[in-house]
């Protein structure tokens, strides 16, 4: 087992590094220079408002459709498998993985035989689990039907209404109207850099925000590992993270505005990987990204936001990897909306550009992972009141 966390600790750091000389590359190809002088941005944000407090109600607003599946899912576990029954499958399978880890550094020479060896010690593993407890095929049954509602439930998330009612065109778009905008570029004023790591699944994070340049960052890595014998099932855990640039806006008559920004796309990569531990293995894994625009006023927040990538990894204890295709950041998109609030003469706004990331996940004697770069630039936000 030292051998292996040993391994694991080494392969985290390999991969942190090769995203760092990603985000390396990229800079250079695409030219920029980045000043350094307001490092405050790379951590908190510049907002006088409890944004802490509105993110965590946000996150458990996206998490919640999962909760009660997930608590069924327990209750029936419980009446399939006792902790009796954990703690005997525990005492059957430790030889097995023992021998296994003991020789996995030499197996790692010869990457072939180490995936065949996994192979059959995953049947092994569940010809003898099988045989050893009767209620073995009802709990795989049980898994297979969680797995296939909780897919459901991802897609209906990334779909509703007030998750995606922001409009979202692809390209540069330029709004006519009798009422002519007033326009920002960068330097901006305000930013906000914002995460939910409450079960600390962020093993690396280096999320940032550059107003003096427009850009916002969504970087990170994501590690969920469930190798908890004999206890029988693992909580879905999840995280957020958001990066934004923006501006102050006081309004000049009473009245409503129409908000649009256009935003370009600089590098994007993300990465999804579930790996089979050995046991009752089950896994999903679950990824959203969103651009957004926020109104904040008085500490009162409205979110507008478009879903641009929903991913998701499935497993019944098979290991899985999966690159996310890349967003065509050839050209911008252009995001706009209106609002159907007014607001009085004199107020003053904050308005907030970024986006924010999701993930979730749930695992049964399973590890997952996610590796994310999301780069963005702020190229212009026009404000309209009408």
């Amino acid at each position: 087992m030292k051998q292996r966390r040993i391994y694991m600790t080494m392969k985290c750091i390999g991969e942190i590094f090769c995203v760092r000389i990603d985000l390396l590359i990229n800079r250079n190809l695409i030219n920029m220079q980045l000043p350094q002088k307001n490092k405050d941005a790379r951590t908190g944000n510049n907002l006088n408002l409890t944004s802490d407090e509105w993110l965590a109600t946000f996150g458990k607003k996206l998490y919640r459709p999962f909760i009660k599946p997930s608590k069924e899912k327990v209750k029936l576990i419980k009446s399939l498998l006792s902790k009796k029954d954990y703690q005997e499958a525990q005492l059957l399978i430790e030889p097995i993985l023992t021998a296994y880890y003991r020789n996995q550094v030499k197996l790692k020479k010869r990457p072939g035989q180490d995936r065949k060896l996994r192979t059959d010690l995953k049947t092994l593993i569940h010809k003898r689990l099988n045989k050893a407890f009767p209620n073995y095929k009802s709990l795989k049954a049980l898994t297979k039907k969680y797995l296939s509602e909780h897919v459901k439930l991802l897609y209906e998330l990334a779909n509703q209404p007030d998750l995606n009612n922001l409009h979202a065109q692809y390209g540069e778009v330029i709004f006519v109207g009798d009422i002519p905008p007033s326009v920002f570029i960068a330097p901006f004023e305000t930013y906000e850099v914002q995460n939910i790591n409450i079960d600390h699944k962020l093993t690396f994070l280096d999320s940032f925000a550059l107003p003096d340049i427009g850009h916002f960052v969504n970087n990170f890595r994501f590690d969920d590992d469930d190798t908890s014998w004999p206890i029988s099932y693992n909580p879905s855990a999840f995280c957020i993270d958001q990066a934004a640039v923006g501006i102050q806006y006081t309004m000049t008559a009473t009245g409503f505005l129409k908000i649009s920004a256009i935003v370009q796309n600089l590098y994007n990569k993300i990465t999804l990987a579930v790996k089979d531990n050995f046991g009752f293995s089950s896994a999903y894994l679950d990824v959203i990204q969103n651009l957004y625009i926020d109104v904040i006023h008085d500490g009162d927040r409205k979110r507008f936001s478009c879903n641009l990538v929903t991913e998701g990894l499935v497993s019944h204890g098979v290991d899985l990897s999966h690159t996310v295709p890349s967003i065509d950041n050839a050209v911008p998109y252009t995001v706009d909306f209106t609002t159907d609030f007014a607001f009085e003469k004199g107020t003053t706004l904050q308005i907030l550009v970024g986006s924010y990331v999701y993930i979730n996940s749930d695992l049964d004697d399973m590890e997952s992972f996610v590796n994310l770069v999301h780069w963005w630039k702020l190229v212009k936000l026009s404000v309209t009141e009408f």
